[in-house]
């Protein structure tokens, strides 16, 4: 366990992330802040990974900003077959956002503020504050799910459901129970060019 804050960059070892969790249930108290150039096309520069266990971000140490991981204007990437748990915000101010890749599961428990969000794979569920009325927080869901938990409305702008080139079975937003998705611009459902991509909305 890490409770000291971390101030990561680069591509990391192999390219497989700045920090790394290759087994067990390991936990980061202290803030984290990502000061790569990463951008939504380029994830090692910007790169957390869990490739088995769980990997929590507690973020115990920083009161005043009540963030576990901070990335300012800069994308972040999130993946790997393990599973991350962020209990307090994932923030990545104005311009920045998150990408989740990877077999594995993503836990949003904060109040979380970020600009677009992608999932490229996986689950990723939501019992925090989930709130993306923004056109500059556009949601898109290529392939894998998004469960939202919050038992209350939560909204978002744009959402986009499926793509041409993922080879991911489904993308699909799951509503749990109480929860109310309210849709305030564009909904697009995208078919793969084998339609092996089932996209769906469910609660």
């Amino acid at each position: 366990n890490i409770a000291d804050a971390l101030r990561l960059a680069g591509t990391g070892m192999a390219g497989e992330g700045a920090l790394r969790n290759l087994a067990g249930n390991n936990v980061i108290s202290g803030l984290v802040i990502m000061e790569g150039p990463g951008n939504v096309s380029v994830p090692s520069q910007n790169r957390i990974q869990s490739d088995a266990g769980t990997l929590t971000f507690n973020g115990g140490g920083v009161v005043k900003t009540n963030n576990s991981i901070q990335t300012g204007n800069q994308y972040i990437h999130l993946g790997g077959a393990g599973d991350i748990v962020v209990v307090n915000r994932l923030g990545t101010g104005g311009a920045g956002g998150v990408v989740k890749d990877g077999s594995g599961t993503l836990y949003l428990q904060g109040d979380n503020k970020f600009g677009a969000f992608q999932v490229q794979a996986g689950k990723v569920i939501s019992s925090g504050t989930f709130n993306m009325d923004d056109p500059k927080r556009a949601v898109s869901i290529f392939g894998g799910s998004l469960e939202l938990q919050q038992n209350s409305v939560q909204q978002i702008y744009t959402l986009t459901l499926g793509s041409a080139t993922t080879t991911e079975a489904f993308a699909e937003v799951k509503l749990g129970a109480g929860t109310t998705l309210e849709l305030t611009n564009n909904l697009t459902f995208n078919a793969s060019a084998n339609a092996a991509n089932t996209a769906s909305i469910s609660g």
